[in-house]
């Protein structure tokens, strides 16, 4: 299908079964919108009209990032930072008594967010693999040998993620 798509000259990605579609103005995204829309139906997919928008739009989020046309930049929802200082406060709270599979939740979120917030989520993250990777179990608490640097990479999370959020 991607190829059909490429071949009418429709901008599109895809993921699995979620993609959007790009174009210069309104009336081409929406010329598009309606092709790729009858181009599924005639092959026998199944669209969840729920779930899927065929009318053009500036922002959208798309595989938990916000991409944005107006000022050419895309973001991570509120809700997935919100969620990730919670869990870093979390984390730094129960520092004494964190487990390997609490610390690799954590560290999975920053990472998740890689494609807005850059390398430094790797480079602000590797002591805590450390860490991890050190492990007895992944349920029994950290025999943390460098827990100064583990702390100090979650407390740079905690106060950076709102003004790394952000990728031109």
């Amino acid at each position: 299908m991607v190829k059909y798509w490429r071949r009418n000259s429709i901008k599109i990605v895809l993921y699995l079964d979620d993609g959007f579609g790009m174009a210069p103005t309104f009336e081409e995204c929406n010329k598009d919108a309606i092709f790729v829309r009858k181009s599924l139906l005639s092959a026998g997919f199944l669209i969840n009209e729920k779930k899927s928008i065929f009318t053009p739009v500036q922002e959208l989020e798309w595989l938990g990032i916000i991409w944005n046309s107006i000022e050419f930049c895309v973001t991570i929802p509120d809700r997935r930072i919100n969620d990730l200082i919670r869990s870093l406060s979390d984390a730094l709270t129960n520092f004494n008594t964190l487990s390997a599979r609490r610390l690799a939740q954590v560290v999975g979120k920053i990472i998740s967010m890689s494609p807005v917030i850059g390398n430094i989520s790797r480079l602000k993250t590797r002591y805590s693999y450390m860490c991890i990777e050190s492990r007895v179990s992944w349920d029994t608490v950290l025999n943390m040998e460098i827990p100064v640097q583990v702390k100090d990479e979650l407390l740079f999370w905690l106060d950076n993620i709102k003004r790394v959020n952000v990728k031109s």
